[in-house]
């Protein structure tokens, strides 16, 4: 049991643990057995020969249960004065002669007031062991029927007794074994008998001293602790208040009387945040605290969100704010950012982050931002950095400005010297169009305008965004331009794609009109710089197709090459015809390295009005020499019946080639308003052979009704055709094969 209750200590009045020999107690033997009694358990001459047993030191007293009938004690030779509220405790250890049913053996603990008669401790008892029944009276035992500690105490325990009733009076006590006329035991172990008075026990002296190492998350916290002689343990209270709420283990202080250094190492702590603490120490006498004291976290310097101002293409203004320093000095502060498309989490060292320091600590902060890229996202933070680390404001997005938007630029009503373009400004992209209109220049000058380039026209038209247009004039007929539109803000100019228009051909003069095509008969020209076209007359009837073919006389190929382009009207205004009158162009360039007449550039014609036609040959490009001409018009073969194409249905033509000569065909497909439909195909037919082509290869779309106009360079009656229709209801059908073309038209004067 405890000596005292909670914040009493024993202070001793006697004490003797055996360690210096049995000089205090006396034995005496009322009843001597037959072997000697009381002894320390050391002495080598015991009937244990020396041992350790012990519950302080190595000492201890040994009553010897002996196996004859004995009555013998050890009581203190003197006196002891008894002190008000004193208390006795002593350790032993037992084990008495016994068997299930019968207590054969024990030991009493007595005392004697002023030399008086001996009497039981027990009723004064107070915790601990105390006796455990009664000495049996079936044998010799002189303490029979007395109650006694008997049977086995299992190893060493305690007894305690309050000796309050015995004050001021001098007492001796007395440990006294009986055993009966056979069998021994092990008997009774005494150790560390004492009287006492339980006094207040001083409180361990406890003072709190400031944290060291305190770190973003751990701090530790010191004191100091003597223990005023007596054992103690030690810790820390912490938490955000004087409530504490979270302790430490501290170092031990001991159970001197000097004041030892105690700390215990706190972690989890949060940051830039002030925590309360005190030491704290208990012994015996209870529990002491030392002062409040208080300590910061360190943290990374806290960053506001940055704002953007000022924003330009290439340029932007930001500004930041440290709100604090996270209780450590701030050694750098500014701004990080990044093309929000290469890293939307900029940092310091981060994939395509720039860095732009900004001197200062604490407070607001500011940096111009530079060398940006119109029209790109951009990822902003700030940052400020101390000896614990860099910290970061949440990202800000910001775009820097772009250059105007426009849709296409487009050209109408083109004439001989004028058109009118059109544009259309959709975005200012952020900032105020400055400017916008046209570029243009002669495409053969210049084929891709920009303002400042060569040959270059600038236009300006007045507003800012949506819809514009203007009217180009003073323009050379005949001739191929190339235009763009533009709009310009402080970002830089946008220009659109790049389009093409070329102004019409002026009138045919009159005095060039003379010349007739006379069909199937042939005509000679010459071509050269300083006569680019010529231009002939002919008589063409409708829903008939002509073939109209053009090679040039003693040319090589490579040599002075010339691109011819041939054009049919139908007025002398100079209009194409749209309802199956055709332009088309070819290479003027004669066979591989050979004299002689060149390759024929043929095309088919068919006009859908009957009328006289004007028929224009003209060089686009070329060299510097005259280039003589052949030029023939003719009626050609096969103006089929329709043929119709539907899904998985078409109709095909059958042609068969009737000399030992390969002869070039050309196909078109006409629909039933003389509308071109695809673009048709040119084939060799090989000699006496036969091939087949189908709607769909000559370019007949799927529902279309079409015509097929065969035209080749052959003989008449060289080549012989036949179509055939496949219709989806009906099956297969046949059409007659076609004889012989119809005789030529003879020449007629032109009205």
């Amino acid at each position: 049991p405890a000596f005292c209750s909670a914040g009493l200590g024993p202070v001793n009045s006697f004490f003797d643990g055996f360690e210096a020999g049995l000089g205090n107690w006396t034995i005496v033997n009322t009843i001597p057995g037959p072997t000697g009694t009381w002894f320390r358990t050391s002495n080598p001459a015991n009937p244990l020969g020396g041992a350790v047993y012990a519950t302080s030191g190595v000492d201890s007293l040994w009553g010897y249960n002996t196996f004859g009938t004995s009555d013998t004690s050890i009581q203190l030779t003197s006196n002891l004065a008894i002190p008000s509220g004193a208390r006795l405790q002593f350790n032993h250890s037992y084990g008495f002669e016994n068997d299930s049913a019968t207590t054969w053996d024990g030991g009493r603990i007595e005392y004697s007031v002023n030399g008086g008669a001996w009497v039981s401790l027990d009723p004064l008892y107070a915790a601990g062991a105390n006796y455990g029944g009664t000495i049996s009276t079936l044998d010799t035992n002189p303490l029979q029927g007395l109650p006694a500690f008997v049977k086995d105490s299992f190893g060493y325990t305690a007894s305690q007794y309050d000796l309050s009733s015995l004050a001021g009076q001098g007492v001796r006590f007395r440990f006294r074994i009986g055993t009966d006329s056979t069998v021994d035991d092990y008997g009774w172990f005494i150790d560390d008998f004492r009287v006492y008075q339980c006094v207040p026990l001083p409180l361990p002296t406890v003072t709190t001293s400031a944290a060291t190492a305190v770190t973003q998350a751990t701090a530790t916290l010191n004191g100091a602790v003597n223990p005023n002689g007596f054992s103690a343990t030690a810790l820390f209270d912490y938490g955000l208040t004087t409530a504490y709420g979270t302790q430490a283990p501290a170092s031990s202080p001991g159970s001197g009387s000097a004041a030892v250094p105690v700390s215990a190492m706190v972690s989890g702590l949060g940051c830039f945040t002030t925590y309360h603490f005190r030491a704290q120490a208990t012994n015996a006498g209870g529990t002491s605290t030392g002062s409040d004291l208080t300590f910061v976290t360190v943290c990374p310097p806290p960053v506001a969100p940055p704002t953007v101002a000022n924003i330009t293409g290439f340029t932007a203004d930001a500004f930041g704010n440290v709100t604090s320093d996270g209780g450590a000095a701030i050694s750098e502060r500014g701004f990080v950012f990044s093309p929000t498309a290469t890293n939307a989490n900029p940092l310091i060292g981060g994939p395509g982050v720039t860095k732009v320091p900004v001197g200062g600590t604490l407070g607001a902060f500011s940096a111009p931002l530079s060398s940006l890229t119109h029209s790109t996202g951009y990822s902003l933070k700030g940052f400020a950095t101390n000896s614990v680390g860099t910290s970061y404001s949440t990202v800000v997005a910001f775009t820097t400005l772009s250059p105007p938007s426009l849709a296409a630029a487009t050209a109408s009503n083109v004439s001989t010297t004028t058109a009118d373009l059109g544009g259309n400004v959709t975005s200012d992209g952020g900032a105020m169009v400055t400017e916008r209109g046209f570029v243009f220049s002669a495409s053969g000058t210049n084929p891709d305008p920009l303002i400042g380039g060569t040959g270059v026209t600038k236009l300006v038209v007045a507003g800012t965004t949506g819809a514009f247009s203007s009217t180009l004039s003073s323009l050379t007929s005949s001739t191929g331009y190339a235009f763009k539109a533009f709009a310009t803000n402080a970002v830089g100019t946008t220009y659109t794609p790049v389009a093409m228009f070329t102004t019409s051909d002026p009138p045919a003069p009159e005095a060039l009109l003379a010349r007739v095509l006379s069909i199937n008969s042939a005509s000679q020209a010459s071509l050269s710089n300083a006569i680019p076209q010529i231009w002939y007359r002919a008589r063409l009837f409708a829903n008939r197709a002509y073939q109209f073919s053009v090679w040039p006389v003693n040319h090589e190929q490579g040599v002075d090459a010339a691109t011819l382009s041939v054009s049919v009207f139908s007025d002398n205004a100079g209009v194409v015809q749209a309802n199956g009158v055709s332009s088309f162009a070819g290479a003027l360039e004669g066979s591989a390295n050979q004299a002689g007449d060149g390759k024929p550039f043929t095309a088919v014609i068919r006009p859908v009005v009957s009328g006289v036609y004007k028929i224009r040959v003209k060089a686009t490009s070329g060299g510097t020499v005259a280039h003589t001409l052949n030029l023939l018009l003719r009626e050609t073969t096969l103006f089929s019946p329709w043929t119709s194409r539907a899904a998985g249905f078409e109709g095909f033509i059958e042609m068969h080639n009737n000399t030992n000569a390969p002869i070039s065909v050309i196909l078109r497909a006409f629909d039933s308003a003389g509308v071109l439909q695809g673009s048709g195909l040119n084939i060799t037919l090989q000699p006496n052979a036969t091939d087949f082509r189908t709607a769909s290869q000559i370019g007949v779309p799927v529902n279309v009704f079409a015509g097929i106009v065969l035209a080749h360079d052959g003989a008449f009656g060289a080549v012989t055709a036949n179509i055939t229709t496949l219709n989806g209801a009906n099956g297969l059908s046949f059409d007659s094969p076609f004889g012989p073309r119809e005789p030529g038209l003879q020449a007629s004067p032109v009205r």
